[in-house]
């Protein structure tokens, strides 16, 4: 019976293997008056979705940052076999206007506030987004387990970065 007893009063720890953490900021705004974004940074996982989605299987991460008037962005793609691609590019402000576009159509604030992981787990499952506006405002969401963003989203995304492969940069 102790040794029963001793199994259950263990604390168990979130860096444990399967150890999870929860933390949602109920004050996060669910929308955004800002339509002025000055850094995003959204890194995905495709792998482990079904065969038939529009874009390659892979682990994408997009960043784009508004400096000086100009926006530079980074685009990087891996697989699990191989290191996929990856480019620097600039463009005008216009960017980020589209950026919006698309975290407004798929609602991207809906998940402000949001972090969900799971000690242990390899980098191909889950979603992080980081969207910082001229206003001060933010998006923050994060879930190492499960990709919260649609596929719809997601593919339009990418679509944008690839669309910038005409401005790489060294």
């Amino acid at each position: 019976m102790r040794l029963f007893k001793a199994f259950f009063n263990k604390r168990h720890t979130y860096d444990e293997d399967g150890g999870v953490q929860k933390r949602i900021d109920r004050n996060a705004p669910k929308s955004i008056v800002s339509e002025n974004i000055i850094v995003f940074e959204c890194v995905f996982s495709t792998v482990a979705l079904a065969d038939d989605i529009p874009i390659e299987h892979g682990i994408y991460t997009l960043s784009a940052r508004l400096r000086d008037g100009a926006v530079r962005g980074e685009y990087k793609m891996r697989t699990r076999h191989d290191a996929g691609e990856q480019f620097l590019f600039r463009e005008s402000h216009s960017f980020m206007k589209k950026l919006q576009h698309i975290v407004k159509t798929y609602d991207f604030a809906k998940y402000n506030g949001i972090e969900y992981s799971v000690s242990g787990l390899p980098d191909m499952y889950g979603a992080r987004i980081h969207i910082g506006y001229a206003s001060g405002e933010s998006i923050y969401a994060s879930d190492n387990q499960s990709n919260f963003l649609s596929i719809e989203a997601m593919t339009e995304l990418v679509e944008l970065f690839l669309s910038q492969k005409k401005t790489i940069i060294n």
